[in-house]
């Protein structure tokens, strides 16, 4: 905010009497001032003549901010003017003028004439704009491009957080279907076993404790001793009898093999029981993409077949638990059981 300008000694209240009194009527420099700011800055070649016109006829030149106080300075009239110029970008008065004004010739008391005798009215001076209004100052230190830049940042920013808001629906959405597909599912499954203990209770029965039960070592098959009696008389029915042989003990060794490696490791982790079986292998794919060893067991029941969908095939209890564990935190599968069947 800039100051008034006092200088030393010719700073007075705005009056006539003190005008004629204290102002010489000599060339120089003057300013009108309040006690908020600077209001007018202008050169005269009559000091008193020119503050005198001002304190008769300002109330119509500065709108309610009336001046209170005159300063004023004595110059020669080359150096005036830009005395002037000085003090007004020094001080920044309301009301500025074109350029300064000259009173050599002002009169107070007898308008001057023209050469065809017309009266030359006084000098006019420049009335004083009305304040800014609060929103105008605020705006005034915004461009026009700097508003057209912050209405289009404030529209990318709004339709950026729209998309973000599409996005995070759409990804809420189907979280919520798979939750309510899931347990659809988990509820046609358990309707599915009470209506199968409710047909067969002992049939379920046995099957829930072979389920906790790890499965004993599958029996050693009979020695098949072959009488010397049966053995064809001829070479050729005899080489027969040794290639079929050979051919069903081939076709049993996989067998055998998938029973020992069942018994080196009975325990698994059971997800559920169900009659669908599209139903199961769906599933299964799901469990298999997040890194489970996923399958399916049939089971014939007196209710029909079931599809028991299972997780893993460990030696040991304790794997088959962190396997349950692992289901729950990654699957959030709460239904999981380990079963040794």
């Amino acid at each position: 905010m800039t100051t008034t300008w006092q200088p030393t000694g010719n700073v007075h209240r705005l009056d006539e009497a003190i005008i004629a009194s204290q102002v010489p009527a000599e060339s120089g420099v003057y300013g009108l001032h309040n006690e908020h700011q600077q209001l007018f800055i202008g050169e005269a070649a009559d000091l008193r003549d020119a503050l005198l016109l001002h304190c008769q006829q300002s109330a119509r030149f500065f709108r309610g901010r009336q001046p209170t106080h005159f300063a004023f300075e004595t110059y020669d009239a080359q150096s005036r003017a830009q005395r002037a110029q000085a003090l007004i970008a020094a001080h920044r008065p309301a009301v500025r003028s074109p350029q300064p004004f000259s009173f050599a010739n002002l009169s107070m008391t007898k308008p001057k004439k023209s050469a065809g005798g017309e009266a030359i009215p006084p000098p006019e001076w420049p009335e004083a704009t009305p304040p800014p209004s609060p929103v105008e100052a605020r705006l005034k230190y915004l461009s026009r491009g700097q508003l057209a830049t912050l209405l289009l940042l404030s529209m990318v920013t709004a339709g950026f957080a729209g998309y973000l808001g599409v996005l995070a629906g759409q990804k809420i959405a189907e979280r919520r279907i798979e939750v309510l597909q899931w347990a659809e599912y988990q509820r046609k499954t358990q309707e599915g076993q009470v209506a199968a203990a409710a047909e067969n209770p002992s049939t379920d029965g046995a099957s829930a404790r072979a389920d906790s039960a790890p499965v004993a070592d599958p029996p050693t098959p009979p020695v098949q001793v072959v009488q010397a009696s049966t053995v064809s008389a001829t070479p050729a029915a005899a080489a027969a009898e040794v290639g079929a042989s050979q051919t069903a003990a081939t076709e049993n060794k996989p067998a055998a093999q998938a029973e020992s490696k069942l018994a080196d490791a009975p325990w698994s982790v059971q997800i559920a029981a169900t009659q669908d079986q599209k139903a199961a292998q769906a599933i299964q794919s799901k469990l298999k993409d997040q890194g489970f060893d996923a399958y399916i067991v049939e089971a014939e029941l007196a209710s029909g077949r079931w599809y028991r969908l299972r997780v893993g095939r460990f030696s040991v209890r304790q794997e088959a638990d962190a396997a349950q564990q692992a289901l729950l935190a990654k699957a959030n599968i709460r239904d999981a059981f380990v079963t040794g069947k």
